[in-house]
């Protein structure tokens, strides 16, 4: 009991009996005046006891309130960002459990992607003060900060996942798939390759490849005639390892491009069996889209034969089984080894194929190339030969 109980409660008992007492009964005032004084004397000495009684009680500890940083949430980053200011990032979340091939599913990694606006970079303004040369000048060195962020492998300049497939030791050249992911690469670059060639030494690879099989993707941007050009990138260890193209890139359409020479050829290169030379121009001139797999919208003249030249530009020597002369002198679509049935081409034949070009020495012979070493040699025009046709070019 505290002292302030004890006055309180002396105070209760004294004018509680003031105001019963039958001395003061006569003096009404001193009885009103000592009841109220009883009155607020109990009110304030329950109060107290109730004070006390809650104080002594056991209570919760007190927790601090946590409050969330201004911005975005970073949980379960696999690399903290080292940009003072990064682009506005949303998170990607990978898919559980195993997933499908990797051409038919989505394949993510558990890092920001960016959803910034990149245009600083890639489309800057021209001052009104500001000189065409000056203007230069500031471009280069702004795709310069992004390149070098780039290389600093900071995940706010994420274009997407590189996921390594193959691996041939003897050319050193990993094969990978290409998941451009990030929101701002289309309306800058458009679609991109789905597949790519990385040119890496061995004992690199190896390590790289047993770190884990899936890597941000990202592009290195230059400046050339006034246009931005972008590189594909993988960043590994403080080194910058450059994409490679494909060699044969499968649209999906019945066409495949030939990506060192913008060529485009008939994925089905035996669609017409044999036929002599000017029955393989007609038919090469009246293909068109529904025919021979096509479903790329061409029209009837758009297709020819290929001419010596382009020939000569599609065969690959690496590949020529000299042995037995069994492999077409072609490479598989990445570029790094012989073709095989299904990549990419189909129906490919370790023959000969007619060309359009004619034989200047002989009106009656026309050049036609042989798939099982890769010589160009003229025959008659009425001998019958395989049929490729090709467009674009010329």
């Amino acid at each position: 009991m505290t002292i302030k109980l004890f006055i309180l409660a002396v105070l209760f008992v004294i004018s509680g009996g003031v105001a019963f007492s039958e001395y003061f009964k006569n003096h009404k005032f001193i009885s009103f005046l000592a009841t109220a004084i009883a009155i607020i004397a109990t009110f304030y000495l329950f109060q107290d006891i109730y004070d006390d009684l809650k104080r002594s009680s056991p209570q919760p500890p007190i927790v601090s309130e946590v409050t969330e940083p201004e911005g975005d949430s970073y949980d379960d980053l696999k690399q903290p960002s080292s940009s003072t200011q990064p682009p506005r990032v949303s998170e990607v979340i990978p898919p559980e459990g195993d997933s499908s091939p990797l051409e038919k599913v989505d394949r993510r990694l558990p890092t920001k992607m960016a959803k910034g606006d990149f245009a600083a970079y890639f489309q800057p303004k021209q001052d009104l003060f500001e000189t065409t040369a000056a203007f230069q000048v500031r471009r280069h060195q702004l795709l310069q900060q992004f390149n070098d962020e780039v290389k600093q492998r900071n995940l706010d300049y994420q274009a997407g996942v590189l996921h390594l497939t193959d691996y041939n030791a003897d050319t050193q050249l990993f094969v990978v798939n290409l998941y451009w992911q990030a929101d701002w690469i289309k309306p800058f670059f458009g679609e991109l390759q789905s597949k790519g060639v990385l040119k890496i030494g061995v004992k690199e690879a190896k390590q790289i490849y047993n770190e884990g099989r899936e890597k941000p993707l990202f592009i290195t941007a230059n400046l050339n005639d006034n246009q931005v050009e972008i590189q594909g990138v993988m960043v590994e260890k403080g080194q910058a390892y450059s994409l490679l193209s494909y060699r044969y890139i499968d649209h999906g359409n019945g066409t495949v491009t030939d990506t060192r020479t913008g060529l485009i050829w008939l994925k089905n290169a035996n669609c017409f069996g044999r036929q002599d030379w000017e029955t393989a121009q007609q038919s090469a001139a009246n293909l068109a889209s529904g025919q021979c797999g096509l479903r790329d919208g061409s029209k009837r003249s758009m297709w020819r034969l290929p001419s010596q030249e382009e020939w000569e530009e599609m065969i690959d020597e690496k590949y020529v089984d000299r042995e037995n002369y069994s492999q077409p002198t072609l490479s598989n679509a990445a570029g790094t080894g012989p073709w095989q049935e299904g990549d990419t081409f189909s129906g490919v034949q370790t023959n000969y194929y007619w060309s359009s070009t004619p034989y200047a020495a002989d009106a009656d012979y026309a050049w036609s190339v042989y798939f099982g070493n890769g010589d160009v040699n003229y025959d008659d025009k009425t001998y019958t030969v395989f049929v490729w046709p090709l467009r674009g070019g010329q």
